[in-house]
């Protein structure tokens, strides 16, 4: 109920084409749910800018060419990847002195596994993406027309600076609503 109420509050301040949009912003504030990398996800992907009708056949022949699913996929894997490569950094050198204290027979079991989802994955993961996402040079005028009609060559959605305050000010709603709510519990208790 809280990323519900912060999703909307926040909408309502940040967002002024979607503000007859109550259910598109409770969406937004429900990806929550997927902790703080799935509402960066929403907010990324999901349009908060009207649409302009001229680009509708490019964004036709662009989607029809299949880069629509291949950005998605490359930012899904990108937004997962990160979190795990920043915790393998910290993890790194305490993973070493344990492999240089612990002998072999214990090298499979207790290292291998951690290795493999702190670092290999995710960086199979970032490369996967790097892959998908590239344009063939005969769609890169595509992508310039696109872009010159301010749109985002990743969501195909028009560009919305505004996206970059969201997250923080929905952040901030959540904490207030979610201390309010709290509040309000202790009174009828």
């Amino acid at each position: 109920m809280s990323s519900i109420i912060a999703g909307i509050l926040a909408g309502l301040i940040i967002f002024r084409d979607l503000r007859k949009n109550l259910v598109k912003l409770s969406f937004i504030g429900l990806s929550n749910f997927l902790t703080l990398i799935g509402l960066l996800i929403t907010t990324v992907l999901v349009g908060t800018k009207n649409k302009n009708e001229r680009v509708n056949s490019l964004l036709a022949e662009i989607k029809q060419k299949g880069y629509f699913w291949k950005r998605r996929v490359a930012t899904i894997l990108f937004f997962v990847a990160i979190p795990f490569l920043v915790f393998g950094l910290f993890e790194l050198s305490s993973l070493i002195r344990e492999i240089g204290y612990s002998s072999m027979r214990y090298f499979i079991s207790d290292f291998v596994i951690p290795i493999l989802i702190i670092y290999v994955l995710p960086i199979s993961a970032l490369i996967i993406g790097l892959v998908i996402k590239r344009i063939k040079i005969e769609d890169r005028n595509l992508f310039k027309q696109l872009k010159s009609a301010g749109y985002s060559s990743w969501s195909f959605q028009p560009k919305d600076k505004m996206k970059d305050a969201f997250v923080p000010v929905f952040s901030i709603s959540f904490l207030i609503i979610s201390w309010l709510l709290v509040k309000l519990v202790r009174f009828t208790v």
